[in-house]
């Protein structure tokens, strides 16, 4: 069992920032995940719809393939192949959502002109720190200094 002099030095060498960028890699899946969950209602990060289809027809077709979203709300889903291509970077202290694939800045330029589509509403961001990155840092930080939660 570590001392408390033991904890406070492993606390001094405990890099905060190292290990917050370390987690958010690391549960990068998770985000991505989320923000394709949001898509797949008809929604940008800040809680608005994608948009709406101009055609009834494919409206009709795309409820039909997906009614979560609601009938005529944009999914940008079809394939799959723009989902699949969604990655989170992270970059100094941004964090960067694309999808890397090739129809991307159509869709984006089409349905992304307020840069809201990816990244997670509020609620999404705090379902991913309460239920994903914090366990996770808890878990870093006591391993760390020794601490053992109560």
């Amino acid at each position: 069992m570590a001392t408390v002099l033991d904890m406070m030095d492993n606390l001094k060498r405990f890099d905060v920032k190292t290990q917050t960028v370390k987690l958010f890699a690391t549960n990068a899946i998770h985000v991505i995940e989320l923000n394709q969950a949001q898509m797949l209602k008809g929604v940008k990060s800040s809680g608005a719809k994608i948009g709406k289809y101009k055609s009834t027809e494919y409206a009709v077709m795309k409820a039909d393939q997906n009614p979560e979203a609601g009938a005529g709300n944009v999914d940008l889903k079809l394939s799959g192949a723009f989902y699949r291509a969604i990655q989170m970077k992270i970059t100094g202290e941004n964090i960067d959502i694309a999808s890397t694939d090739p129809k991307a800045s159509k869709l984006e330029s089409k349905y992304d002109k307020d840069k809201k589509l990816y990244g997670l509403t509020k609620d999404n961001w705090q379902i991913w720190l309460d239920e994903i990155f914090m366990p996770d840092y808890y878990f870093e930080f006591n391993r760390a200094t020794g601490l053992k939660p109560s």
